[in-house]
């Protein structure tokens, strides 16, 4: 017995190729997913490009998410010696590190390198200033995205590393490879459920 398509057969070919269709409408737009989101710098204490008229006690990073540990923040004087000491401090979205005391007027930079909780890096510096006197701009010798790194034993010093930027483009780029495979698994999906309608209708 040649068999027909019933209405209900139809109405279900509709609602799928509506479901793929909107589905291709979506790639197109943009596919973003929280994934896709990182952790960036939300303020910090002292600011970028602050001038106090005394040195403050330490330097707080705060981000958008919790960060963890190790956490590596350098912070250099007007004369190039290191201002930090002890420690990086890490309290869920803040970080931190004291200063040295006895800390003299000029220009500081202070250099970062930390990691958010789901393992995404962000790096990043900037100066502020103590007295009077110009303010440096970071990245004038080192270069932009320069940022503390680790030596052997662990301990701090400036040089350029892996930046955010950088991280966020392959995550890009993995994210583009999934949503063409997706938009051409769509297709294939679209194509079938057509040829099978068309099928149907000349039974």
């Amino acid at each position: 017995m040649t068999g027909q398509a019933t209405p209900a057969t139809h109405a279900t070919v509709r609602a799928l190729l509506a479901a793929v269709a909107a589905g291709a409408l979506l790639l197109g737009a943009g596919w973003h997913t929280p994934a896709a989101a990182h952790a960036s710098l939300l303020s910090s204490t002292p600011s970028d490009g602050e001038r106090l008229e005394a040195a403050p006690e330490q330097v707080t990073l705060t981000f958008n998410e919790s960060m963890s540990e190790p956490a590596y923040i350098v912070v250099t004087g007007p004369d190039g010696e290191q201002a930090a000491e002890g420690e990086v401090a890490v309290d869920g979205a803040d970080v931190s590190v004291a200063l040295v005391d006895g800390v003299g007027e000029g220009s500081y930079t202070v250099a970062f390198r930390v990691v958010s909780a789901d393992g995404h890096p962000v790096t990043g510096q900037y100066a502020f200033g103590v007295g009077d006197g110009p303010i440096s701009t970071p990245g004038a010798d080192q270069g932009e995205g320069a940022a503390p790194e680790t030596g052997e034993n662990g301990s701090e010093s400036t040089g350029s590393t892996e930046s955010a930027p950088v991280e966020e483009e392959r995550d890009g780029g993995s994210l583009r490879t999934v949503q063409w495979a997706v938009g051409i698994g769509l297709v294939a999906v679209a194509a079938v459920l057509y040829l099978l309608s068309r099928r149907k209708r000349s039974q």
